[in-house]
C-alpha cells in the first residue's frame, strides 16, 4: 500500500491561521473561525489521519473543495464537522447532534474517511465512535477551524 501524506494547505486557509512544522501545525489567530483545509482530497479509497489539539478545542471534519473558508466545518452544506469537549457534537448544515465520547485539549482524534463506502467516522483517543456521517460523494479534504 502506498502512503499519500498530506499537510494543511498554505493557499487554502483563513488569513488569521498560521502554519508551521512543515504545514502540519495550524494555529488560529482569531478571525473567521480559523478554517483550514488539507492539500490532498480523497474521492475513493480508505483514508486515516490523526489530529492532536492543545489550547482551544476546535471543530474538525471534512470538506469539499467548494467549502468557503468562513465557518467551522459542518456549518455549510459542503462540509461536515465534529465539535469536541465535554458534550461532543457532530455538525451538518449547522445542525448539532450528540456524537462520541467527551475529550479535552491534548486528546488525539482519528478521522477515518471511507470514500468507497461514503462514510466518515471518528476515534477519540484510539476508540472508534461509530459512523458519524454517511452518503459522502465527491472529493473530501481534512478540514478544521478554531477560534
Amino acid at each position: 500500500m502506498a502512503l499519500t501524506p498530506t499537510t494543511w494547505n498554505p493557499a487554502d486557509k483563513e488569513g488569521g491561521v498560521s502554519l508551521s512544522n512543515g504545514n502540519l501545525t495550524a494555529t488560529s489567530g482569531g478571525g473567521n473561525n480559523g478554517p483550514v483545509r488539507s492539500v490532498f482530497g480523497a474521492s475513493s479509497g480508505k483514508w486515516y489521519w490523526e489530529l492532536t489539539y492543545t489550547g482551544t478545542l476546535p471543530v474538525i471534519g471534512v470538506a469539499l473543495p467548494s467549502w468557503v473558508l468562513l465557518d467551522y466545518p459542518g456549518y455549510r452544506a459542503d462540509s461536515l464537522g465534529f465539535a469536541g469537549g465535554a458534550t461532543p457534537k457532530k455538525i451538518k448544515d449547522a445542525t448539532l447532534q450528540d456524537y462520541g465520547a467527551p475529550w479535552a485539549s491534548g486528546g488525539v482524534l482519528g478521522v477515518m474517511l471511507d470514500m468507497d463506502a461514503g462514510t466518515v467516522e471518528l476515534a477519540v483517543n484510539g476508540v472508534a465512535q461509530g459512523v458519524m456521517f454517511s452518503g459522502l460523494v465527491g472529493t473530501y479534504h481534512a478540514a478544521s477551524g478554531s477560534s
